[in-house]
This record gives C-alpha cells, sequence and structure tokens, in this order.
C-alpha cells in the first residue's frame, strides 16, 4: 500500500490504541481496538478509504475513526506492525499488539 507511510504518521501523531471492556458468559474480556478522533470528517473518511478498515462515527461535535472488529483490528495491526519511529509510540504499539494476539487465540 504506497499510502502507508502518510497512515503511520498520522496515526503515530493522532491515534489512540485501547480496549473494549465486554462481558460474555460472566466472563469479562478486554478486546484491543484502535481510534482516531478528528474535528474534519474528511481525514476519518479517507483512513477508512485508504485502509478498508473500521467504521467512522460522529461523536459529540467530532468524527471517530473506530477499529474494533476482530479481524479488522488483526489486519490493522499487521499494517503498523514496524512502522512507528518514536519509542514511546513503539512501546504503545507493542502492548496493544500483544492483547491483539491473545484476542485472536481466544478465537470467534
Amino acid at each position: 500500500m504506497e499510502e502507508r507511510g502518510w497512515i503511520l504518521g498520522y496515526l503515530e501523531a493522532k491515534g489512540c490504541f485501547s480496549h473494549n471492556k465486554v462481558v460474555a458468559k460472566g466472563v469479562s474480556y478486554r478486546n484491543p481496538a484502535f481510534f482516531l478522533t478528528h474535528k474534519e470528517k474528511e481525514v476519518p473518511l479517507l483512513l477508512r478509504e485508504l485502509t478498508g478498515l473500521g467504521e467512522v462515527r460522529r461523536a459529540g461535535g467530532l468524527y471517530r475513526w473506530e477499529v474494533r472488529r476482530k479481524r479488522e483490528v488483526v489486519e490493522l495491526m499487521e499494517l503498523l506492525e514496524g512502522g512507528f519511529r518514536t519509542p514511546s509510540r513503539r512501546q504503545q504499539y507493542e502492548r496493544w499488539r500483544e492483547d491483539v494476539l491473545q484476542w485472536k487465540q481466544r478465537g470467534r
């Protein structure tokens, strides 16, 4: 993907590694997710278009690109692999990546 450099730079500056808490059959899970919030909808829509991942939602007066589905989170993890330049962002990515891989192993 030729736009990978732009995507990585933007997500390194503005993206948010996160988790959704899910309770199923009395068991609590932390499912990894990724968000980017922007005041104008063009950037989240462009990220959706370039990656083919996630959804863009309006949150108050802002627009948010959300990647939550397991398959899409795994694809995003692979896209981001080795791409972050700042040490703090690389550490955040590595912790998030570990959670993604654990989620992937849980099945469904």
